[in-house]
């Protein structure tokens, strides 16, 4: 399994060698059939598997939000109460049944293209996972293991997956990755260069975003958002029209850590891969 070594400022380094291609998918938000907030869209989630059989990846890095775990979302219960220890635990292995039949899929298109370096990130929808586990920790005994987490729950380790907590950093030659968060707002991809100066590669708004930045004796660092692999139209957003977009990317890095983002976008279910048409 692919160790990563962390830094004392919350970075992981992705041990890689020069000429190494990379898949990096977004936001998921796998869910049951009757979850109406949550699911992912699967012409696009195709369009990722089918592009990781074609592109033959070194490796593959899930930037998180990989389920939309209703079940414990502080969003669901704001306004009522929430149920009983039993129901919300029974709820929760429902939704890690959804998302664990998605890991499969995404498993054995990596096992058809020989993928063996697999990253996990933890995105803000599996923090409520660990916000659950912690707020309900010395009741958990009779349900489940008390020290249960979220990375044991996905079974990262027996599915050979590396495994970054939500609001660190990846850092593939010199490009970082994260689920993102830290910098919002209409311009999210221009707060994130202009703040980190640096090259990032995130996912988490949902939206297609490129900025650029030039640093004066260091060249020119670049933010991507990678959109997402969800359904685009949710209850909760009530109508509201958004510029969510169905991506995904691929990295290549060079000698030196230089790298280059490819963003593949889907439009109705439809992309384009090293020149060939994939339909999903």
């Amino acid at each position: 399994m692919l160790k990563l070594k962390q830094t004392p400022d919350y970075t992981w380094q992705i041990p890689m060698t020069a000429g190494e291609t990379w898949l990096f998918g977004p936001d998921q938000h796998n869910a049951p059939k009757d979850d109406p907030n949550g699911g992912v869209d699967p012409a696009a989630q195709s369009c990722m598997l089918q592009a990781a059989e074609l592109v033959k990846p070194d490796g593959y890095g899930d930037l998180g939000d990989i389920g939309e775990w209703s079940s414990v979302s502080p969003w669901k219960y704001k306004r009522r109460a929430r149920p009983s220890l039993s129901r919300t635990v029974d709820a929760l292995y429902a939704d890690l049944e959804a998302v664990s039949r998605a890991q499969d899929l995404v498993d054995s298109s990596l096992a058809v293209a020989g993928c063996k370096k697999k990253v996990q990130f933890q995105g803000n929808h599996e923090v409520w996972i660990d916000n659950m586990l912690e707020e309900w920790r010395d009741e958990l005994g009779r349900l489940m293991d008390p020290g249960m987490t979220t990375e044991r729950l996905l079974r990262l380790k027996e599915r050979g997956y590396a495994y970054v907590p939500y609001g660190d950093y990846a850092s593939l030659g010199k490009l970082y990755i994260y689920h993102g968060g830290h910098f919002g707002g209409e311009n999210h991809a221009q707060a994130h260069v202009r703040n980190l100066s640096a090259s990032v590669l995130y996912a988490h708004h949902h939206s297609y975003q490129v900025a650029k930045r030039a640093l004066l004796g260091k060249g020119v660092h670049a933010a991507w958002c990678i959109g997402f692999l969800g359904k685009p139209r949710k209850p909760f957003l009530k109508g509201r029209p958004t510029n969510w977009s169905h991506n995904f990317a691929i990295v290549h890095v060079e000698k030196g850590g230089t790298f280059h983002v490819e963003p593949i976008e889907i439009f109705d279910g439809v992309c384009y891969v090293y020149g060939k048409k994939v339909v999903g």
